[in-house]
């Protein structure tokens, strides 16, 4: 390969090689006061590992990638342009008129998901279709990719063993500056023993990264022919397996057992044809679930498999107005006057609910036994709620009702809109359904633009108290991702941003489809080009349940520029001069 070739590639390898390998202490201030504290209320310094530093070196591999396509000028004809424009031009316009513009391009803190991340997304996916042009150009690329891959996977595979890198000492000064080695002794990462973080800022994203490597690994097993070839992708898929399942991502798993089966119903002819490989894996996988399983005292397949984990909740939803306070439950309604200086309990239809006091206790009979109104000892306009393992605190003031944020100062109740089909069920999927229940609300302010990018910390309804004790049982959490990479982007760039995003992949993935059926796989394009459809699909899977990060995404951009720069290709050898 001459010089320039491997120049032009430099700044793929950089992204591919690196990115996904990068832990160390970024310090930003949020002063108390300033849009950044506003978009991430937890203190006036962030302590950032995972996410600043991977932007900063997508920014400069995309600024690179530019450089690159600039001085080369040739681009292939695609008609995945149109929706890769279409989502960027949403992007930019969302941003431009954004409330909060300083958050839409940068990023909120830990994230750094803004406007110059979401442009080199596109420019990495651009690159890659346009750069990648004959099998040495794929194999280093794709070589970029397993590299940081197996040494993310070492990082994991020893965390899940309890044996955690970023806990050592040698560890912890590797991602320190030195103007913070003090921090060394008071450092510590909160996962324990029997899951994996790896370098990926959490076990989720764990799961959006292993899922897609995880068939880009399989079929470079089932490809390579000589012995020591097979051996080296044997061990690389089992490294890739084992953080797969290890990280414990429900949603990285489910999104990896639907793919599985597109898998062998695309690849079943190979899987007969090598049966002595096909079981060999497939043996070796149940022998790593099982050890690792049961090292794990069964803890593994518990959490994996309990997809619908979360207690049902009987209380729905509390609002103020006209003087009075409305605890909504199953099927009930209580409603809290005050007059005379004393609570009157009131049911949905207007009758006295039945109540003995009991000095500062008031506890009710009838319909709503369970709940309990205690008076603060010291504050007389202090009441607490308690019904189960429910706390909730009001102050009646100046004729009305009010609470006590996380802080402990008084605020309005709040009462966001919600999807109320969901409420006995928002504990559900670790909460997401809550979160869900409260995001898919704000989309019909995001018809048009959104309220920028990476803004959905600012405008998700974090008053939302009573909310946030049913399904956390704590007031105190700060919501600031959906867990679902669609209304992330619908929320934060606006819903015509998601139509393009959504046709985008819909037009690879029906694309794939009709390249791919039928075909021999004998081919290193028809492979790999299977596996970025695979690696693409299981993505999109998972973010049903997770969220874009700098950790994962760009590799997903990556992989679908690749399998772009396949599809066309497989097109034009066909004889078939049609655009993709």
């Amino acid at each position: 390969m001459d010089k320039n070739r491997m120049l032009a590639l430099l700044p793929l390898v950089l992204l591919l090689a690196f990115v996904p390998l990068i832990v160390y202490l970024k310090v930003y201030d949020t002063p108390f006061g300033s849009m950044a504290y506003f978009a991430w209320p937890l203190g006036e310094k962030n302590y950032d590992f995972f996410s600043y530093y991977k932007a900063l070196l997508i920014n400069l591999s995309a600024l690179l990638m530019l450089v690159v396509l600039f001085i080369r000028k040739a681009v292939k004809s695609s008609y995945i342009y149109i929706f890769m424009g279409g989502y960027l031009l949403f992007v930019i316009l969302s941003t431009v008129f954004s409330p909060f513009g300083e958050v839409a391009l940068v990023g909120v803190s830990d994230r750094f998901e803004g406007f110059t991340v979401l442009f080199s997304y596109v420019i990495i996916c651009f690159f890659s279709i346009n750069i990648l042009n004959d099998k040495t150009d794929f194999k280093i690329a794709i070589g970029a990719l397993y590299f940081s891959t197996f040494f993310a996977g070492l990082v994991g595979i020893f965390q899940y063993f309890g044996y955690d890198l970023f806990k050592s000492r040698f560890g912890k000064l590797f991602i320190l500056p030195k103007a913070y080695e003090g921090l060394v002794d008071s450092l510590n990462f909160t996962f324990g023993k029997y899951t994996i973080y790896g370098t990926m800022y959490n076990t989720n994203f764990v799961g959006s990264y292993m899922v897609m490597l995880l068939f880009f690994s399989l079929l470079t097993y089932f490809f390579v022919k000589k012995r020591w070839q097979v051996i080296l992708s044997c061990g690389f898929y089992l490294l890739v397996f084992a953080n797969w399942i290890g990280c414990r991502s429900r949603a990285g798993v489910l999104a990896g057992q639907v793919t599985i089966l597109l898998f062998i119903l695309f690849f079943w002819k190979k899987l007969l044809e090598h049966k002595r490989k096909t079981i060999s894996i497939l043996g070796l996988s149940l022998l790593m679930v099982f050890c690792m399983n049961s090292v794990s005292k069964n803890t593994l397949g518990t959490k994996l498999y309990n997809m619908a984990s979360g207690d049902r909740v009987e209380l729905r939803g509390v609002s103020e107005g006209d003087g009075t306070l409305v605890i909504e439950a199953l099927d009930k309604k209580l409603v809290i006057s005050y007059p005379d200086g004393e609570l009157v309990f009131r049911d949905g239809i207007g009758n006295l609910v039945p109540v003995e006091k009991d000095g500062r206790n008031r506890v009710l009979g009838g319909d709503f036994e369970g709940y309990t109104f205690t008076r603060n000892k010291k504050y007389e306009d202090l009441w607490l709620f308690r019904h189960k393992n429910i706390n909730y605190e009001f102050v009646v003031k100046d004729g009305g009702f009010k609470t006590l944020n996380s802080s402990d100062r008084v605020e309005d109740i709040a009462s966001p809109s919600r999807i109320r089909a969901f409420d006995e069920i928002i504990r559900k999927g670790s909460k997401r359904v809550y979160i869900w229940s409260r995001s898919i609300p704000i989309l019909k302010d995001c018809l048009l633009l959104g309220f920028g990018p990476d803004t959905y910390s600012i405008v998700f309804p974090q008053e939302d108290y009573f909310g946030k004790l049913l399904a956390f049982k704590t007031k105190s959490i700060i919501v600031d991702k959906p867990h679902n990479q669609y209304l992330q982007i619908g929320i934060n760039t606006g819903i015509p941003s998601l139509v393009f995003f959504l046709l985008m992949a819909a037009s690879y993935f029906f694309q794939s489809i009709a390249i791919y059926w039928n075909r021999n796989f004998d081919d290193f394009y028809e492979v790999f080009g299977l596996a970025s459809f695979l690696s693409v699909t299981a993505y999109l899977a998972a973010a049903m349940f997770n969220d874009s990060l700098v950790s994962v995404a760009p590799v997903f951009w990556f992989i679908l520029g690749m399998g772009v720069a396949i599809n066309l290709r497989l097109k034009s050898q066909s004889g078939n001069k049609a655009s993709f």
